[in-house]
C-alpha cells in the first residue's frame, strides 16, 4: 500500500510541475536501482529467486532527467510485475547500461512476458489495472526517452528503460 501511495503521489506530483520545473529535474539512477533492487530482493528470496544487479556503465555518475520518487515508482511497477506475473523461483535481473545521452536500465525475467498491446494505459490481461506499465513509460517518457520491451534468444523478456540526462 505504502508503495502504490508513493507512486501514485510521485505521477500526481509530476503531472502538477510548471514545463521549467520538469526540465531541471535530475536523481542518480545508481542510487535509486540499487535501494529498490535491495527493497525488493528479501521478497524475491523468499520466493526462491535469484536477484542479479550489474552495472555496465563506465562512468563516475550515471543520472536521469527524473527525480528519484519517479523513477522509483517506475522500478517498483516493473519489478512487481515480474514478482506477481512469473513462476516463483524465476530469477530477475537489473541491469544499469550506459547510453549516448544518458542511461539505460533493463528488467529481465524468465516469465511468460508482456502480451501485444499491454504497454498501453490501462491494458492488462492479468487481472492488474496495467497501470504500472503506464508509470514505468511515462518516467522514461518525461526524460525524453522510452520504454521498450524486448524478447531475448535465451527465452526472457526485458523491459528496458531509456532515460536521458538532464540538459540533453
Amino acid at each position: 500500500v505504502a508503495v502504490l501511495e508513493r507512486t501514485l503521489t510521485a505521477v500526481i506530483a509530476h503531472a502538477r510541475l510548471p514545463q521549467a520545473e520538469r526540465d531541471n529535474r535530475s536523481c542518480d539512477v545508481r542510487q535509486v536501482v540499487a535501494d529498490r533492487v535491495g527493497f525488493w530482493t528479501p521478497l524475491a528470496e523468499d520466493q526462491g529467486r535469484r536477484v542479479t544487479l550489474t552495472d555496465d556503465t563506465d562512468t563516475d555518475t550515471v543520472e536521469a532527467a527524473c527525480t528519484p520518487d519517479e523513477l522509483s515508482a517506475a522500478l517498483d511497477a516493473l519489478i512487481e510485475n515480474v514478482i506477481a506475473h512469473t513462476p516463483e523461483d524465476s530469477p530477475i535481473q537489473v541491469v544499469v547500461g550506459a547510453a549516448p545521452h544518458g542511461c539505460h536500465v533493463d528488467i529481465t525475467d524468465h516469465g511468460p512476458g508482456i502480451p501485444l498491446g499491454a504497454t498501453r494505459r490501462g491494458r492488462s490481461d492479468r487481472g492488474s489495472s496495467g497501470l504500472g506499465l503506464d508509470i514505468a513509460r511515462s518516467c522514461a517518457e518525461s526524460t525524453g526517452g522510452s520504454m521498450d520491451v524486448l524478447s531475448n534468444d535465451d527465452g526472457s523478456h526485458t523491459v528496458r528503460l531509456n532515460l536521458l540526462a538532464a540538459g540533453s
